[in-house]
């Protein structure tokens, strides 16, 4: 017998626990070099939606403006029309809201996975929540869409990569509703932004009923 197989036959190095082989995993250099480029991508769209909201806001604000001036003029088609802009550009603002808080917590997550080496299983919902979000931005942002799909594709290698300790039957059916629940979550504080931030539209009615008030 060989001295090497020997020794380790009488001296077995003790077996990592299941944590310690994640974390292995997660520190292993290419999945982590991995995670770091997606963790800055993110990053970088989120600071990208911030600016294109920004941009939204202003034109809001001038098209609401507008709604309220063709009101005092009586001229109530002309409203109507910016009315409908505002309603659409409101919704284009909710769309990427849920986009950008989403977004953030697939980022506070990777850092999780990468500070703690949390298990790998982690990951698998984020991917889902790219997947999703594509939707939310191709009208909008149509190329912030195909980049989601790379980042999409490159989590879900990073999965499959680390899949020796992982049941992926299992961890896809948790992907899908931890996916959802972050999205509803997202969805729900991205209405509640936009009713505190922005000004119910005015109507005929409601912009004579304000100046009878300050009659």
């Amino acid at each position: 017998m060989n001295i090497d197989k020997f020794v380790k036959a009488w001296n077995p190095e003790p077996k990592k626990s299941f944590r310690q082989r994640i974390r292995d995993v997660v520190n292993r250099e290419p999945i982590r070099y991995k995670l770091m480029v997606v963790n800055y991508k993110i990053k970088a769209m989120v600071t990208r939606l911030e600016a294109h909201i920004a941009r939204l806001r202003e034109r809001d604000a001038m098209l609401f403006e507008r709604v309220v001036e063709a009101l005092q003029q009586g001229d109530k088609q002309r409203a109507a029309v910016y009315a409908t802009e505002v309603a659409e550009i409101r919704k284009a603002i909710k769309q990427l809201m849920i986009v950008k808080l989403a977004l953030e917590q697939v980022s506070l997550r990777l850092e999780t996975v990468m500070t703690l080496g949390d298990t790998m299983a982690a990951i698998a919902p984020l991917a889902g929540i790219i997947h999703e979000l594509k939707a939310y931005v191709r009208g909008v942002m149509p190329m912030l869409s195909l980049e989601l799909m790379d980042l999409e594709e490159t989590l879900n290698s990073i999965v499959v990569e680390s899949g020796e300790f992982i049941s992926m039957t299992s961890v896809s059916a948790a992907a899908s509703g931890e996916a959802r629940k972050i999205l509803q979550e997202a969805a729900l504080l991205a209405e509640q932004k936009l009713r505190e931030q922005f000004p119910e539209v005015p109507s005929a009615g409601t912009l004579a009923s304000g100046q009878e008030a300050h009659a």
